[in-house]
This record gives structure tokens, sequence and C-alpha cells, in this order.
């Protein structure tokens, strides 16, 4: 890994300073980063785009699993050299408008060598949001559509199997319910690292995630 590792787009996560920055008008959310490269990770990701708005109101505490998606690229270069995949499962309050979860198992590989982040990233380690969101719209003869959507912060410590170098570290998620019933959700992903240069690597990064309703 020649030293350190970042993942793309850190920029994505510090520009979603507030609630409607990254909630959006529940319109829906364009997944950034390129998927694929983790498996399924593309067909599923591509699957759960296609299930358009969620259109019913929720109600209760439901559960969703799925994957996160994340490039790494090398401190001061724009090629990606990498990426990792970690599974991601959420329970979206929408009695309460909360969100909790956890994301672990992070697989990749950088620069063509296999690496892994051992560790889980857990809502309870943080007070960042952790919202889930749902809003009518006005439709002629049908009455109303609702839609939601979810900014979630996961946080915990993340060590590298390369260097067996361990870091604080901060997966945020922020995206739009799909599916009439809110089946799936899916968006865009984020994460920070605390001390790269402590650890012998950085993540600074933006992908994708998706979950479906368990």
């Amino acid at each position: 890994m020649n030293g350190k590792l970042i993942l793309r787009g850190s920029a994505a996560l510090m520009a979603c300073v507030s609630l409607s920055a990254c909630l959006g008008n529940g319109g829906g959310i364009a997944a950034g980063g390129r998927p694929g490269g983790g498996g399924n990770y593309s067909t599923e990701l591509n699957r759960v785009q296609q299930l358009g708005p969620q259109t019913q109101r929720q109600t209760g505490t439901v559960n969703y699993s799925g994957q996160t998606r994340l490039e790494t690229t090398l401190p001061g270069a724009s090629a990606a050299n990498g990426f990792f995949v970690g599974d991601v499962a959420l329970a979206a309050n929408f009695d309460a408008g909360t969100l909790s979860g956890t994301a672990t198992n992070f697989e990749g590989e950088v620069d063509g060598q296999a690496v892994t982040l051992a560790g889980t990233l857990d809502s309870a380690n943080t007070t960042d949001p952790n919202i889930v969101t749902q809003s009518d719209t006005p439709v002629p003869i049908i009455g109303s559509i609702t839609q939601g959507n979810l900014i979630g912060a996961l946080r915990g410590t993340l060590t590298e199997s390369v260097n067996n170098e361990s870091s604080t570290a901060q997966l945020v998620l922020t995206g739009a319910f799909v599916g009439t019933n809110a089946t799936a959700a899916t968006g865009t992903a984020a994460m920070l690292v605390g001390d790269e240069a402590a650890v012998g690597f950085g993540i600074g990064g933006a992908g994708t995630f998706y979950v479906d309703r368990d």
C-alpha cells in the first residue's frame, strides 16, 4: 500500500453541514462514485436504484441490510487505486424519526493487494445526526404521496490488515428511501479517519451505499 491509503472525495462529507443540505427534498438521490469491484455490489446497487421513490408513509421500526463501497487513492493523486466494500445494517424508526446501525466487514484491495479493515462502526458511538424524515406532497386525485430520506453517522475503530494500524473512523450515509413502501434505500457514503499521520494511513472519501428491507 506504500504507506498511506486515502478514500476519495472527503469534500462530499464536509459539504453536508446542514440537515436540509443532506436530506434534500425527498425527490431521490444520485449515487456518487463508481460501482463495481466488490462481488455483486454493482448489480445490487443498480437494482435498488431502479426501484423508484417511496410513495407510502411508513410507521414503526424497519430493519435494513446491505453494503457500502468506497474508492481509494494515494495522497496527491486523483485516479482511484483500489476500493473497500463493507456490510451495513440499519434500523429506521419512522415514528421517532431516528436511525441506528452498524458497518463492518470492510474488504477490498489497494494497488492490487488484498486489504481488510477490521472493526465495527456504530451509530451509538457518535452524537452526530442519525435521522429519518418523511414528507408529504399533494398529488391531484391521489391525494398525496410520502417520500423519505435518511442521514446516518457510524463511528468506531478500524484496523487495516497490511500494517496493522488502527484509527477512529466515521462513516456518513446520506440517501433516500426507494420502493413504494420504502423497501430499500440508497445514496452517497463518505468516511473520514481520525489521525492518519499516527496510524500510517488516511481515509477521507466518498462512495455509495444500498440497503434492502429485511
